[in-house]
C-alpha cells in the first residue's frame, strides 16, 4: 500500500479526532457526576487533564492506524517474518504426491534429464500404496553409458528421498532409442544452410514426440495473472516453476503425415515429397512401448536445393534454442515482500510533560525552594495522573508488540522493554551468559506493559524506592540519591516493577487467550483447532493441561512449514542414519545410568544442538522455559530422511518423550538407595533378581525409543514383507529360456539384486542334470533359480557389458496369501508406559491417524510386552541398517526381515 504524505479534507476516525474524544469525555463527566460538576470550560483543570488525555489518546490512534508492515518491522528496518508468516513457497508447496509432481521434481533436481514418463505398476498387496517405474529422457550431450548410469541412480536416490509412505520407485532407466530412418525428396532453399535445416527439423521432430519440459518465472506469472495457489501447486522448485501444461507427454504413435507437417513448418524448407517411414510395413506410421523413445533419421533423405534466399533461418533455429533453454538468470524465486518502517512504537512520553507548569508536574515544576505543602500537591497530582500513564503506556505497548501477540512462538515476559533494558550496560560475556532475571518471567502473556521510570520526579511514587539509600562509602547527597534510583529501576525484584506484573498479569486468562490466537493461528494455516485440540487433549508437557496445550501447539506452528510440506513422506531408507543397538548388558553403572535419563530431557542427542547444556532445567524459578523447549523440538530438514513425517508428528502432538521420561523417573525413584525393590540386592548384582533384571531391562529399552525412534516404531511394510515382482533372467529375450529365483524377495533386496546385476562381472546358468536344480552364478555368489514363462509386461535391460550375454527384467507374481489382512504401516509402543496402553491414548490415536493419513493408506498398532522387545529391537536395528547399508549388494531373506517379519506377526493386533 503506497504511503500518503499530504493531508487530505475528510473526517478523522474517532481514535485520531481530538474534538469528537473530548465530546465523548464530556458527555460521561455530565452522566456520571450529574450537577456536582458545573464548569466545564477549559479554564477547570478537570477539562485540562481530560485535554491532555484526549490528545494523548490521538497518538495512540494514529499508531493503530499505521501499516500492518510498520509495526512488523524491527529497529534495524526489516520485516518481521521468522514465526510470523510462512512465505507461498514454504507454506502452498509439498513434496511430490502425484505423478505430475515426480516428473517436475526430478526435471529440477537432475539437470541431465529433459522429461520423465512415470509408470505405475499395479500391485494387488494392500500394503503397498503404489510401485511406480521410471524412464528417462536424458540430455542427448550425454552418451556415455557410465554417465547414464550415475544419473539413474541419482534419480533413484532424489525419488527416495521425497518417497510417500507405502510408495515404491524401481531403479529408472533411460527411455530406449528406437530409430527409423526417413525416405523422401526434400527441397531446401540454398545448400550453405543444409546442416543447419537438418538439425532444426531433428530438434522440432525430438521436441514433438517427447519435449523437453519448460521452465517459467514465477514472478512473470504472477504479473500475467496466474493465481499463487495454482503456481505453488506442488513441489517446491530451484530452477524455474513448471506448470502442468508445460511437462509434454510422450507420442508414441507417430504418422508420416505427422512428420510432413513438422518438416514443413521449419523455416528453409522449400517442399517435402514421397516421405516414407522405412522398415515399417505399411510406411505410414510407426509406434512404440512405454520404455522406447521414437527417433528419425535423416540421412537418407535425398536434398534438392532452390535459388529461393531465406535469412529468416538463423533467427528462427535461434528461437528454438531459446525454448528449449532453461531460464539462466531467473530473478529470486517467491513474492516480494512489503517494506515497512520502524515506529518505535513502545516508547512513551508522559501527559505530565504537556500539562502546564502550573500544575507542577513536570520535568522542572518543583525546585528546592518548594515548600513541603506544594510538593506534597505535586505528588498528588501526579499519584492521580501517573495511573493514566500507566494505562496509556500499556496500550502502546501492547501495539508494539502484535508481532509477539501472534507470533507461532510462546513469549517469555509480559515487559520486553524491560528485558531490553536489562541487557544494554551488560559486556558481551553477561550478553550471552547472564540469564534474564526470573521476576520478570512469564510464560506466553497475552498483555504487554512496560515501566514509568522516564515520568518526571516519579521516584517518591514507587514504593520501597528508597531500598539502596546505603553505601560503606561517603558520597554527596545528589549521587547517593542518582545511584540509589539506578539500582532500583535495573532491580527486577522492586516492589513497583513485582507489583505491576501482579496486577496486569493474571494467569488463566493469559492461558484462555493464548489458546484462542493458537487456534486462530492454526485455523489460518489450514489446521483444523479441534482436530489439533482432540488430539493433544491428555498429551502432558508440565502437567498443567491449559499450558501443556499451548506448548504443543506452538511447536506445532513452528515447524508447521517443514510438516506440511513434507506431510505424507516415508523416511529415506537410502539415507537414513544408522540405529544404535540396544544396550543390555549387565550389571550396569547406576550412576551412570541417572545422568542418561535426566539427560534425556533435554534432547537425547547431544549432536542435535551442542548449545544446550544437559544439565540446564525446562523451569527457572517455576516458570516454564518455552525457548528451551523450541530448541529441543525444533524439526530440521534431516529429520524426515531419519524419520517419516507422521512420526515427527506424532511425537509432537502426543507429547511421546515425556510418558517414557515419567515412567524412567518413577522407576528410579523406587530404587532405593541404589537397591532393588524386591530383592534388596544392590543393582551391580542383578542377576540374582529376575525382576531386577526385568526393571533394567525396561529402562534401557525406553531410552533406545527415546534416542533412537522418536518414541515409537513406524514400520513401512512394504519394505519388509515378501515383494509381487519377481527378477527374470534369460539369455535371450526372444528364445529364452527365462528364470526367476526360487526365493522370494522383500522390495529392498529385488532393487539390491537388480543393482547387483547391472554390474556383475560374469554370470552364468547351469542346470545339474540328476536333481534339476538350475542355479544362477554372479560373480562368485549362487542363486536357486525355477523355470518360467515369458511375461509381455518385462522391460528387458541387459546385464553389465562385460557380462552382456544374458538380460534381466521385472516379473509379476501373485500376491502372498493373506496379502489382504497385511496394513500399509505398523506402529508399535512398549506396553508397560501405562499411558500407552489405554483406551484414551487409543482413542486419540485413532483420531489423528483416520484424519491425518490419505485413504489408501492403512495403519495397525501393536503394544508389545518387554520380553518381545528384547528380540524385537535387534531384529528391527539389524533389518533397519541392513536394508540402508547393505542395498548395493544382494542379501537372502532368510535372516533379518524374515526375523522380524516372524516377530511382528505374534504381536497381536489391537
Amino acid at each position: 500500500m503506497k504511503e500518503i504524505n499530504y493531508i487530505i479534507d475528510q473526517p478523522l476516525p474517532i481514535t485520531q479526532n481530538f474534538n469528537s474524544l473530548k465530546e465523548e469525555g464530556l458527555a460521561h463527566i455530565q452522566k456520571v457526576s450529574g450537577n456536582e460538576w458545573t464548569n466545564l470550560n477549559p479554564s477547570d483543570p478537570g477539562v485540562t487533564i481530560l485535554d491532555q488525555l484526549c490528545y494523548a489518546l490521538t497518538e495512540l490512534g494514529y499508531c493503530n492506524d499505521f501499516p500492518i508492515q510498520d509495526i512488523l518491522t524491527n529497529s534495524d528496518d526489516k520485516l518481521i517474518l521468522k514465526d510470523q508468516f510462512y512465505l507461498p513457497e514454504e507454506i502452498l508447496t509439498t513434496s511430490p504426491l502425484t505423478a505430475k509432481d515426480y516428473i517436475k521434481y526430478i526435471v529440477d533436481e537432475v539437470s541431465e534429464v529433459d522429461n520423465v514418463v512415470l509408470v505405475p505398476i499395479q500391485s494387488t498387496l494392500s500394503y503397498i500404496k503404489g510401485v511406480y517405474m521410471l524412464y528417462l529422457s536424458i540430455d542427448p550431450k550425454v552418451d556415455d553409458p557410465t554417465s547414464i548410469t550415475t544419473i539413474c541412480n541419482t534419480v533413484f536416490y532424489r525419488l527416495n528421498k521425497r518417497r510417500n509412505i507405502g510408495e515404491l520407485f524401481l531403479i529408472p532407466l533411460p527411455l530406449k532409442k528406437t530409430t527409423y530412418i526417413l525416405n523422401g525428396k526434400l527441397e531446401i532453399s540454398n545448400e550453405v544452410a543444409l546442416s543447419k535445416i537438418l538439425s532444426l527439423i531433428e530438434s522440432q521432430i525430438n521436441n514433438y514426440i517427447f519435449p523437453k519440459v519448460i521452465r517459467e518465472n514465477d514472478d512473470q506469472l504472477l504479473l500475467d495473472g496466474k493465481s499463487t495457489d495454482a503456481i505453488y501447486n506442488g513441489p517446491e522448485l530451484r530452477n524455474g516453476w513448471i506448470s502442468d501444461a508445460n511437462l509434454g507427454k510422450k507420442k508414441d504413435y507417430i504418422t508420416s503425415q505427422n512428420l510432413i507437417t513438422i518438416i514443413g513448418s521449419v523455416e528453409g524448407v522449400i517442399n517435402i515429397q514421397d516421405l516414407q517411414i522405412n522398415g515399417v510395413k505399411s510406411g505410414d506410421f510407426v509406434t512404440s512401448a512405454t520404455y522406447e523413445l521414437l527417433s528419425f533419421d535423416l540421412s537418407s533423405l535425398e536434398i534438392i536445393y532452390t535459388n529461393v534466399k531465406n535469412n529468416s533461418l538463423t533467427t528462427s533455429y535461434e528461437s528454438l534454442s531459446k525454448i528449449d533453454t532453461s531460464f539462466a538468470n531467473l530473478i529470486n524465486k517467491g513474492s516480494k515482500l512489503p517494506k515497512g518502517k520502524f515506529r518505535d512504537i513502545n516508547s512513551y512520553y508522559s501527559i505530565q510533560n504537556t500539562f502546564p507548569e502550573i500544575y507542577a508536574v513536570g520535568e522542572n515544576a518543583i525546585n528546592s525552594n518548594a515548600s513541603d505543602f506544594q510538593i506534597a500537591q505535586s505528588r498528588q497530582l501526579k499519584g492521580y495522573l501517573t495511573l493514566f500513564d500507566q494505562v496509556l503506556a500499556n496500550q502502546f505497548s501492547q501495539l508494539a508488540n502484535i508481532p509477539q501477540l501472534f507470533s507461532f512462538k510462546n513469549g517469555i515476559t509480559g515487559t520486553p522493554s524491560e528485558l531490553k533494558n536489562f541487557y544494554v550496560s551488560k559486556t558481551p560475556y553477561e550478553k550471552e551468559h547472564l540469564a534474564y532475571p526470573a521476576p520478570y518471567l512469564s510464560f506466553s502473556p497475552t498483555y504487554f506493559y512496560q515501566s514509568l521510570y522516564t515520568i518526571p520526579n516519579i521516584k517518591p511514587l514507587l514504593k520501597n524506592n528508597d531500598a539502596f539509600n546505603f553505601s560503606l562509602e561517603a558520597r554527596a547527597k545528589s549521587v547517593a540519591e542518582e545511584i540509589s534510583w539506578n539500582k532500583f529501576k535495573n532491580d527486577p525484584y522492586n516492589s513497583y516493577i513485582r507489583g505491576l506484573q501482579n496486577l496486569i498479569e493474571d494467569e488463566t486468562i493469559n492461558l484462555n487467550r493464548r489458546n484462542e490466537m493458537l487456534d486462530h493461528l492454526l485455523a489460518r494455516h489450514g489446521e483444523s483447532p479441534l482436530l489439533i485440540n482432540t488430539v493433544i487433549e491428555g498429551s502432558v508437557y508440565t502437567g498443567n493441561s491449559a499450558k501443556d496445550k499451548i506448548i504443543i501447539k506452538s511447536l506445532y506452528l513452528q515447524n508447521l512449514g517443514l510438516l506440511s510440506y513434507n506431510r505424507f513422506k516415508g523416511y529415506n531408507y537410502l539415507g537414513a542414519k544408522k540405529i544404535e543397538e540396544i544396550k543390555l548388558a549387565l550389571p550396569l553403572n547406576i550412576e551412570q545410568l541417572l545422568i542418561d535419563v535426566a539427560s534425556v530431557r533435554f534432547y537425547l542427542e547431544s549432536e542435535k544442538d551442542s548449545t544446550i547444556p544437559k544439565n540446564e532445567k525446562f523451569e527457572n524459578d517455576f516458570i516454564f522455559n518455552t525457548n528451551k523447549v523450541d530448541q529441543i523440538e525444533k524439526i530440521r530438514k534431516q529429520d524426515f530422511i531419519n524419520y517419516a513425517a507422521l512420526e515427527l508428528q506424532l511425537n509432537i502432538l502426543l507429547s511421546l518423550k515425556t510418558p517414557y521420561i515419567n515412567y524412567l523417573e518413577n522407576v528410579l525413584n523406587n530404587l532405593e538407595e541404589k537397591k532393588c525393590t524386591f530383592c534388596e540386592n544392590t543393582l551391580q548384582q542383578t542377576e540374582k533378581c529376575q525382576d531386577c533384571k526385568n526393571q533394567l531391562e525396561q529402562i534401557q529399552q525406553c531410552l533406545w525409543f527415546l534416542k533412537e525412534r522418536k518414541g515409537l516404531v513406524c514400520i513401512e511394510n512394504c519394505l519388509l514383507y515378501p515383494f509381487d515382482h519377481t527378477i527374470v533372467i534369460t539369455p535371450s529375450i526372444e528364445k529364452g529360456p527365462y528364470y526367476k529365483l526360487k526365493d522370494s524377495l522383500c522390495y529392498a533386496e529385488t532393487l539390491a539384486l537388480y543393482t547387483f546385476l547391472e554390474n556383475a562381472n560374469a554370470i552364468t546358468i547351469d542346470t545339474n542334470s540328476d536333481s534339476g536344480e538350475i542355479v544362477l552364478t554372479i560373480d562368485t555368489i549362487t542363486y536357486e533359480l525355477l523355470s518360467t514363462t515369458q511375461t509381455t509386461s518385462i522391460n528387458w535391460k541387459q546385464t553389465a557389458t562385460i557380462a552382456s550375454d544374458y538380460f534381466f527384467g521385472m516379473n509379476f507374481e501373485n500376491s502372498p496369501e493373506n496379502s489382504e489382512c497385511i496394513e500399509t504401516i505398523t506402529l508399535l509402543f512398549p506396553d508397560y508406559i501405562p499411558y500407552f496402553n489405554t483406551d484414551y491414548f487409543k482413542n486419540r490415536l485413532d483420531t489423528f491417524l483416520e484424519n491425518t493419513l490419505p485413504i489408501e493408506v492403512s495403519y495397525s498398532y501393536r503394544f508389545v510386552n518387554q520380553e518381545t522387545l528384547n528380540s524385537f529391537i535387534p531384529a528391527y536395528t539389524d533389518w533397519y541398517n541392513n536394508l540402508i547399508y547393505n542395498n548395493s549388494a544382494y542379501k537372502k531373506t532368510t535372516d533379518t526381515a524374515t526375523a522380524l517379519f516372524n516377530i511382528i506377526n505374534n504381536i497381536p493386533k489391537i
